[in-house]
């Protein structure tokens, strides 16, 4: 009597090829699902902001290295937002931040790094953080206290249009503030803190006092040219208003 045929025997190659396309499918969905797995993880990690003198000003800006959270409430706090039922709420923003109008607060972090050569000979003048948030009414940044006896370890500095600029640390129209030199080479977390009625944006980086003082000096001279072209302007309409028979031009003067 013949020895039973087993199903494998009568399989056809149509058959084999059907079964080896789900094996690859199911892989495929194996695979894809780990990868969904490993991307809600956790938020997308920045590279730290370098603190060395040798990148140039674009390579020390906030883009891509910025990770944004927005506070429907406004009231929740730095030690909050640091908690781990907040972690995966920060995302990675490609470039500059602009959360357009919105109720509530917007929360901003990035990592800044020494360099070792900043480690071994800290930068006169010291790295200053340009906060370059023109409509925002209330800026908040903190920063671990390297030196200890600050609130909670962190140092904190309060910035913004509803707030006397008396108290920056340089009285010009980009709020800045001053970072503390770093005594190693370990990332650190800083944290800003944006309100306000308006729009609100965050651009930015990290610059020696030097540079930040040619960063301030180029936008006074975009001021001054505006300034100057209305005036122009102005005067232009009053001179054509006063000679021609249409004195509607003297009111764009006004």
């Amino acid at each position: 009597m013949p020895a039973p045929s087993t199903p494998i025997a009568h399989a056809t190659p149509l058959f084999l090829l059907h079964q080896w396309l789900v094996a690859i499918r199911t892989s495929a969905a194996l695979v894809l699902f780990l990868l969904a797995c490993l991307a809600v993880a956790g938020p997308a990690r920045a590279q730290p902001l370098q603190l060395d003198a040798d990148l140039s000003i674009l390579e020390r800006s906030f883009n891509g290295r910025l990770q944004a959270f927005h506070d429907k409430t406004g009231q929740l706090t730095r030690e909050q937002v640091a908690s781990p039922a907040y972690e995966q709420q920060f995302k990675t923003l490609e470039g500059a931040f602009n959360g357009g109008y919105a109720k509530g607060a917007w929360w901003m972090r990035l990592q800044i790094q020494a360099s070792p050569a900043q480690v071994a000979h800290p930068l006169e003048g010291g790295w200053w953080l340009r906060l370059n948030a023109p409509c925002a009414d209330y800026i908040d940044v903190w920063w671990p206290d390297v030196k200890g006896g600050a609130s909670d370890g962190f140092t904190h500095r309060a910035l913004g249009g509803m707030r006397a600029g008396s108290k920056r640390e340089l009285s010009w129209s980009i709020p800045a503030v001053r970072l503390p030199d770093l005594t190693d080479t370990e990332p650190r977390w800083v944290w800003v803190r944006l309100a306000g009625d308006r729009t609100l944006s965050l651009a930015g980086g990290v610059s020696p006092l030097r540079e930040q003082a040619v960063v301030q000096q180029e936008l006074d001279y975009v001021d001054a040219a505006v300034t100057g072209m209305v005036l122009l302007m102005a005067v232009v309409s009053l001179m054509m208003g006063i000679a021609l028979p249409d004195r509607r031009f003297t009111w764009y003067a006004g």
